[in-house]
């Protein structure tokens, strides 16, 4: 199993980072399709509970960006899987899993989005966890999807970040 961690400190109100990283995905589709660098995201479902928590499923298809030895046993159409998470208003966080429309049985990719305020910035923490079940080559499968998803956080918390100041002064 391979863990994948990123984090991004923000000096910004906590309700603008949440409307901005959380609650706008739910509403803003084409914006969060282009920031993820996804060919297609749909919203399936979305269950908001009294107590302020709610649980979310999409669907995301993905650019295809793999280097070329990973297309011998990744083809494009299996770029394409299921996202549900629940989200905790109390903790600040939204567990998801990621469930693949082909090899759901040896693929397992889960994770937390976490966001906590500490001397008055709030932090974003996204950590992954990845495990593939291929014999032979999964290990090397998940070194291989665990740096490409290191880099895609890392360019995604920088989106992020220029999205909220552009909010933040508008």
């Amino acid at each position: 199993m391979q863990t994948v961690k990123n984090s991004m400190k923000l000096h910004y109100p906590l309700d603008l980072v949440l409307q901005v990283t959380h609650f706008d995905l739910m509403h803003n589709m084409p914006g969060y399709k282009k920031m993820l660098g996804m060919e297609e995201i749909k919203l399936i479902r979305f269950d908001e509970h009294e107590d302020g928590s709610h649980d979310v499923e999409f669907t995301m298809k993905s650019q295809d960006r793999l280097p070329s030895f990973a297309r011998m046993v990744i083809k494009p159409e299996m770029l394409v899987w299921r996202q549900v998470g629940k989200w905790n208003p109390e903790t600040l966080t939204i567990d998801f899993k990621v469930i693949p429309y082909f090899f759901q049985k040896l693929i397992d990719i889960r994770g937390r989005k976490r966001y906590f305020q500490d001397s008055g910035a709030i932090t974003i923490e996204i950590t992954a966890q990845i495990s593939i079940g291929i014999p032979g080559i999964g290990k090397l499968m998940e070194q291989v999807i665990a740096g490409e998803l290191k880099k895609e956080q890392v360019k995604l918390l920088g989106k992020i970040e220029q999205e909220i100041k552009t909010r933040s002064q508008g």
